[in-house]
């Protein structure tokens, strides 16, 4: 890496220190925020757990249609048979 003339070595060392600081903090919250430690956010933390919460909700809703299927399908099974 070439010197430059108007940064001190002693603030770029500083200022690259923090950066690393603050990139393992990022990783560490995006890992908390999704539960798993994957190398840090794709997008960002925020968007990457608005995306786990859609496929979240996605995941509540498929739920809910398929137990109230589940429910008509039991209904079904228990009336009895037309014509009897």
């Amino acid at each position: 890496m070439t010197e430059n003339p108007w940064v001190r070595k002693s603030d770029l060392d500083e200022m690259t220190g923090k950066y690393e600081r603050a990139c393992v903090t990022i990783a560490a919250m995006h890992a908390a925020a999704v539960g798993a430690a994957d190398g840090g956010p794709t997008r960002g933390v925020v968007e990457d757990v608005a995306d786990l919460r859609a496929r979240c909700l996605a995941a509540e809703e498929a739920l809910g249609i398929a137990r109230a299927r589940i429910e008509g399908l039991e209904l079904e099974a228990n009336e009895p048979a037309r014509g009897e």
